[in-house]
């Protein structure tokens, strides 16, 4: 309490001096002009002294590249694991690890004598048809033979019907001739007239005989026709047993090659799985067969990635991607272009999976810089902002209620104004704004989230 009374007593005695001196001295006050300037210059400084200061930055426009690095594997061009179609015993492996190959060159054959019995057997059926189809073919022509002959043989009894019937009609005629110009003649003089009348009684018994001759013909070539239709079923018949016999023998000749698995294209040997004596089972007919023999085209390869959703949108077929820091090759960095991309999801990560295809590139060591199952990074160039305009990520802000982008913009007065801005890519230190923003307007680069609209602010230069 005593030092503040002091004080007071020591403010009063100033202000009286201050009096006192001023008394009798000519009068320096300021002109009304000056008031006003000095007047000016302290609200200036109180201003100063309550805007905030704050670092900005112009919006500038820049080229400016929307990537993304994935985890990558090569994986061969065509990759297949090779199974035996039937069973049996290894006898031979002819390839190993490495070997380079040719489409059907012979990779494991596998013994079964049962299958090259039954082959024989086979075969010696098929034989068997064809000697029955032979028979059955000679029969046939014997039976159309016989049917010719018997044709021509009614022909004949016939042609010798109609030699019996012009004979009784000649005979026929002479006796009705013989018995007008006999006709009330001497008994004796009918002697002619007898010898007329046997004549045609025999001409008719011979006319019958023909005809019954000719019946007898017509039948054989009934019973030839019916010969020559029972070959040609016969025929059909052996031809059939020959056909079945045929496609048998076809069925065990292609499960004998089954016992040599063959290059399905030209490729190299991955992995061997079996040695000699080993037992394969056929993978058709049973779930625990195992591959024999791994197969691989490395010289072109497929290096595959996997896509997040988000940024699948962005991906095209023909978006440029570098290949770079794999394993077996961290030194080579490879330019190329997205070839394939899945038309759907990964159901358990929900990942798109998109595929490099390219030509492989031989190493020193003789063997490829890309192997399958090497594992290094894909970098996609999924889009690409010429001259956009960017600001530092920093500089943006998000509305805590709408999640709405935004930046304060530093107006020419000193004060900020909040502006609502549609960000299409921010990298993390860049942003690229698609809209709401103008190349050179100044923006408060960072530090900016408790500023607030029309404040007044000090910029940093």
């Amino acid at each position: 309490m005593k030092s503040t009374i002091d004080s007071r007593w020591l403010t009063a005695a100033v202000v009286l001096i201050t009096a006192t001196t001023g008394c009798g001295q000519p009068d320096q006050s300021p002109s009304g002009a000056d008031r006003s300037a000095v007047a000016a210059s302290d609200a200036g400084s109180r201003a100063d002294e309550t805007a905030v200061r704050v670092e900005v930055v112009e919006v500038e426009s820049r080229d400016v590249v929307r990537s993304i690095d994935l985890p990558a594997t090569v994986e061969g061009i065509m990759e297949a694991d090779l199974y035996a179609k039937i069973a049996g015993y290894v006898a031979e492996v002819t390839v190993d690890i490495g070997d380079v190959v040719e489409k059907g060159q012979a990779l494991v054959r596998l013994s079964v004598p049962e299958l090259e019995a039954e082959l024989a057997q086979r075969a010696a059926e098929v034989e068997g048809s064809r000697a029955r189809l032979e028979q059955a073919q000679l029969r046939r022509s014997q039976a159309e033979a016989d049917l010719a002959v018997a044709r021509a043989e009614a022909d004949q009894a016939a042609a010798r019907v109609a030699e019996q019937e012009a004979l009784v009609q000649l005979r026929k005629a002479e006796f009705e001739r013989w018995q007008k110009l006999l006709e009330g003649a001497p008994a004796i003089e009918k002697r002619r007239l007898d010898e007329a009348r046997y004549e045609l009684a025999a001409a008719e018994a011979a006319l019958a005989a023909a005809k019954a001759a000719a019946a007898t013909a017509q039948a054989r070539v009934t019973a030839a026709e019916a010969a020559v239709r029972s070959q040609e079923a016969a025929v059909a018949a052996a031809q059939k047993d020959l056909a079945v016999a045929t496609a048998a023998l076809r069925k065990t000749r292609a499960l004998v090659e089954y016992a040599t698995l063959r290059a399905p294209w030209p490729g190299r040997i991955v992995r061997r799985l079996v040695h000699p004596g080993d037992f394969a089972l056929p993978a058709a007919s049973n779930s625990s067969a195992k591959p024999l023999i791994r197969l691989a085209s490395i010289d072109r390869v497929r290096v595959v990635a996997y896509v997040p959703v988000g940024d699948s949108r962005y991906l095209d077929i023909g978006d440029p991607v570098v290949l770079h820091d794999f394993k077996s090759a961290p030194d080579v960095s490879v330019r190329a272009s997205v070839t394939r991309i899945a038309p759907a999801y990964e159901r358990d990560t929900r990942l798109m999976r998109v595929e490099v295809h390219i030509d492989n590139q031989p190493a020193e060591n003789g063997q490829f810089v890309f192997l399958p199952g090497t594992f290094g990074y894909m970098t996609v160039q999924l889009e690409r902002y010429k001259d956009a305009p960017v600001v530092p990520s920093t500089a943006l802000l998000s509305d805590a209620e709408t999640g709405q982008s935004f930046v304060f913009v530093v107006q020419k007065d000193g004060t900020i104004q909040r502006r609502d801005v549609i960000v299409a890519y921010d990298t993390g230190k860049l942003a690229v704004i698609s809209k709401g923003l103008s190349l050179g307007e100044r923006i408060v680069r960072a530090g900016a989230g408790k500023l607030t609209t029309g404040q007044r602010v000090s910029v940093v230069e």
